[in-house]
């Protein structure tokens, strides 16, 4: 993992600027340009596009991404987005995995991590519309940050805890930093307590994309981290939702309607005194998975994926296997 060091304020809120852009088009896949800085605001952030110019909409799609509509789903050169590809929920510290599968740098200042059901409803209001108790969180990544090719990110929940159990420092924490970034709040928790953490018995874990100032946000992965997942847990179908985002015009945009058949964990996985640490690890790319029409990032419907498949699956009393946060999954590779 390499280690990033900037300095975040645990307590940013994330600006939600008002212009107009290319709200109803699909955005390009995850292959960006380079990292810059945020534009002002209704200004597209160059490098959004690769395979565009500066000012192109930043719904335009990027061509060499389309196109690469992977025959073998479990080839990581070709898959055309993040996943999510580890996600321990127990103890105090818990940690996301991500990795870069597309064979080119992401710019991750353009990706929230949530596990808020409601997160899609981000862009909808300034005035902070998404209710969160102290344990959810919406987050943004910081200023800066990168994935590289073929590599992992690993975002802990505390990061001096992670460091304690592991050995290790992630590359980005949401509260207790330790020796790690600090992640950027985008939606503040209503609850005056921030104690972020994910549900032991269950969580949807959501990654995606939101480049203001669009209506709507793009998924990139989505996760049911545990068994049977309670409904305050598991997401929400966005069916014939339209949302006026913080763009210059009135006019709304429709979320498409969501699969919803992705599947829960076959079991919940077990922490025993940070002794025996386990993990729900992906073992393949998103065999399966509805690529057109959906939600996610060039149309993909993150709500098909069979995650039994393409997630371990192991039943009690043998459980899941040790947690390996940073470290990119062989199988994927």
């Amino acid at each position: 993992m390499v280690v990033m060091r900037l300095t975040t304020s645990l307590v940013s809120i994330a600006v939600f600027a008002a212009a107009a852009c290319g709200d109803n088009i699909h955005p390009p896949g995850d292959t960006d340009g380079p990292t810059v800085a945020d534009a002002p605001p209704g200004t597209p952030d160059a490098g959004d596009d690769i395979d565009a110019p500066p000012d192109t909409p930043d719904g335009a799609i990027d061509a060499a991404v389309a196109d690469a509509s992977p025959a073998d789903a479990n080839t990581a050169a070709l898959w055309p987005h993040l996943v999510i590809t580890e996600v321990d929920v127990d103890g105090t510290d818990e940690f996301v995995e991500i990795y870069n599968p597309t064979g080119a740098s992401v710019n991750l200042r353009q990706y929230y991590l949530s596990d808020a059901n409601n997160y899609w409803r981000m862009p909808e209001d300034a005035n902070n519309p998404v209710a969160l108790d102290g344990s959810d969180f919406i987050l943004r990544f910081p200023m800066g940050a990168t994935i590289d090719a073929g590599q992992v990110v690993v975002i802990a929940t505390d990061g001096a805890a992670f460091e304690t159990s592991y050995g290790l420092v992630p590359d980005y924490a949401i509260a207790t930093a330790g020796n790690a970034a600090l992640m950027d709040i985008a939606i503040a928790p209503t609850a005056g307590t921030i104690d972020p953490n994910l549900a032991n018995g269950g969580e949807m874990v959501a990654l995606y994309r939101w480049i203001s100032p669009a209506d709507v946000v793009f998924d990139a992965d989505l996760v049911l981290a545990g068994n049977a997942l309670a409904a305050a847990n598991a997401p929400i179908v966005r069916d014939g939702v339209s949302i006026d985002g913080p763009d210059a015009n009135s006019t709304p945009t429709a979320y498409q309607d969501d699969a919803m058949t992705i599947e829960d964990m076959q079991s919940d996985t077990s922490d025993i005194g940070n002794v025996l640490k386990t993990s729900y690890k992906r073992v393949a790319f998103e065999t399966g998975e509805v690529a057109t029409g959906g939600n996610g990032v060039g149309g993909h419907d993150e709500t098909s994926e069979q995650l039994r498949t393409t997630w371990d699956s192991s039943p009690l009393p043998t459980g899941y296997t040790t947690a390996t946060p940073g470290v990119v999954p062989a199988s994927l590779e």
